[in-house]
């Protein structure tokens, strides 16, 4: 996929873990790929409609007893609104 490449740092806000976040943006289409830094690990990927905000995704938690990834779990993509001054 052609078009813009954004990194990010931040947190997760259900468990405050850090997250490192990679971004390609091409059209009205955002792929998304992250690791939340948490023990274990959380990985994860997907695919925002930039017009609605959403789209569908998987996670995987690192599963380093089995040297691999726990079945992956589905979710959406959605916009969150952050309270003033938040970080």
């Amino acid at each position: 996929m052609n078009g813009n490449q954004l990194l990010a740092t931040g947190q997760d806000l259900t468990t405050g873990s850090p997250q490192t976040v990679n971004i390609i943006v091409s059209g009205n289409t955002a792929k998304i790929g992250f690791i939340t830094h948490d023990n274990p690990p959380t990985i994860g990927s997907g695919t925002i409609d930039l017009s609605t905000m959403t789209g569908p995704g998987t996670c995987y938690q690192v599963n380093a007893g089995t040297a691999g990834c726990a079945n992956g779990t589905a979710f959406t993509f959605a916009l969150v609104t952050c309270a003033a001054g938040a970080d």
